[in-house]
């Protein structure tokens, strides 16, 4: 990749990082791209480009070693190290990519998912909600710039919200998103990008807007059910925890289920085959999957194009049915509301009828990859939830909202959260001899 030019004694440069998630192929890409540089230089800007696609990144293994083994840095020493650390002595991170299911593409996701590095595991309160805090003084601004094939309003908005969400959790002061029809003109583009540019000099942020309502069908009732599991932790991850006891209740019901984990399968392309028939053969596929930077984990991004790719041109219809469970570590349920509207529109995207989420705050403090059956009282509320959402999957209706509530509601208060996990994540770092070191800055220019 590019090295960041030495410029730490001009202050009057600004540094701009280019992170290009296209896809190989991908005509709109380039033209973005370059739009994108020269309208920052323009604006004073001293842009250097990566190419997501040819960096060598590997999936984030959900171990949270940057945070209590090496804090600040990855434990998998790749290039996601390097773009790190030039994100940190940046000004401004530029994030391109083909919005992909109201999501970023899996090239960018996979870049994402790293950037928890450069956060502190420790937890604050922006705007009421619980995220996590600074590891470093300077955060670079943010931009984000993604393109359609085809306008798709829904899917649009849910990009704006996820942009806006990565923009608090980046901590970046100033932020600005847009999204480019790939039918544009090049003059087009340039006009959209140097208003893009303005709105980061005006100091602006990203204004979240109301993500569009996704409505459940119902259906035939199912007779085979597929789980998904998109955690690196595969069987002793609370996703998979949450998931299987879902599909028991549903076995009890007379269906036939199955499970595959995502992760160990995302890059093999016989593996992805197998998973295609399975989920051919499948009335009903149910995601369960860990809340990863506001978004689903990449390698699920992987797995879930390579199935819209397969069922291109495929009508939605009730007979398949798509559902999706997320989990996430912060106490609020409606975190998790951004990554379930990308699963919603994978669903519609992908012509399977969409059956409804459900969603869980705190999962790894309340669960942490136990079998339900085996926590007792502390579990009752997710157990209730989940046993009416297979109650109504296995009769065909979309999950109910009494299950969503019961899922969401909260096992102890926030305060209560944030204060016992922080004292959590010393303990942990205690274990490695670094308890001292949670604020670790290796990347500090």
């Amino acid at each position: 990749m590019p090295v960041m030019k030495a410029t730490q004694t001009d202050p009057v440069c600004r540094r701009a990082l280019l992170l290009d998630g296209a896809g190989d192929g991908d005509a709109t890409g380039p033209r973005v791209r370059a739009a994108v540089s020269a309208a920052l230089e323009a604006a004073g800007w001293e842009p250097d480009a990566v190419t997501l696609r040819e960096q060598r990144i590997g999936a984030c293994a959900g171990d949270f070693g940057c945070w209590v083994r090496h804090p600040g840095t990855c434990m998998t020493a790749d290039d996601n190290r390097t773009i790190a650390a030039a994100m940190v002595r940046s000004d401004l991170v530029v994030y391109l990519g083909p919005v992909t299911f109201g999501g970023w593409s899996p090239a960018s996701k996979r870049m994402i998912d790293h950037q928890i590095q450069n956060i502190a595991p420790g937890f604050t309160r922006i705007d009421g909600e619980t995220h996590h805090q600074k590891r470093y003084a300077h955060y670079p601004d943010l931009l984000a710039v993604g393109w359609q094939d085809a306008p798709d309003p829904a899917a649009a908005s849910v990009f704006m919200n996820l942009a806006a969400r990565n923009a608090i959790n980046f901590h970046a002061a100033a932020s600005a998103a847009g999204i480019i029809d790939a039918s544009a003109t090049d003059d087009a583009i340039r006009v959209a990008v140097d208003g893009l540019v303005r709105s980061l000099a005006r100091r602006e942020q990203i204004r979240a807007v109301k993500l569009p309502p996704f409505e459940p069908v119902s259906g035939p009732a199912p007779k085979r059910a597929l789980l998904l599991v998109g955690s690196p932790r595969t069987r002793t991850s609370t996703s998979n925890a949450l998931g299987a006891h879902l599909l028991g209740r549903l076995a009890v019901r007379g269906i036939e289920t199955g499970t595959v984990h995502l992760h160990p399968i995302a890059r093999s392309a016989p593996r992805i085959k197998a998973l295609l028939d399975a989920v051919d053969a499948a009335d009903l596929v149910v995601l369960a999957f860990p809340l990863y930077v506001d978004s689903l984990p990449a390698p699920v991004v992987d797995v879930l194009t390579a199935i819209a790719a397969h069922r291109a041109g495929s009508p939605a219809t009730p007979r398949q049915r798509f559902a999706a469970i997320a989990n996430c570590g912060f106490p609020e349920a409606t975190q998790n509301a951004t990554a379930l509207a990308i699963c919603a529109t994978f669903a519609r995207q992908a012509g399977f009828g969409w059956a409804g989420d459900l969603a869980l705050g705190g999962g790894e403090g309340l669960v942490h990859g136990v079998e339900l059956a085996r926590l007792g009282g502390r579990a009752r509320h997710a157990v209730a939830a989940l046993d009416l959402a297979g109650d109504a999957l296995s009769a065909g209706d979309p999950i109910p909202e009494a299950a969503r509530d019961l899922l969401a509601r909260p096992a102890i208060p926030g305060w209560l959260y944030r204060g016992v996990g922080g004292l959590g994540w010393r303990l942990q770092a205690r274990r490695f001899g670094m308890a001292s070191s949670l604020g670790r800055r290796p990347y500090a220019p």
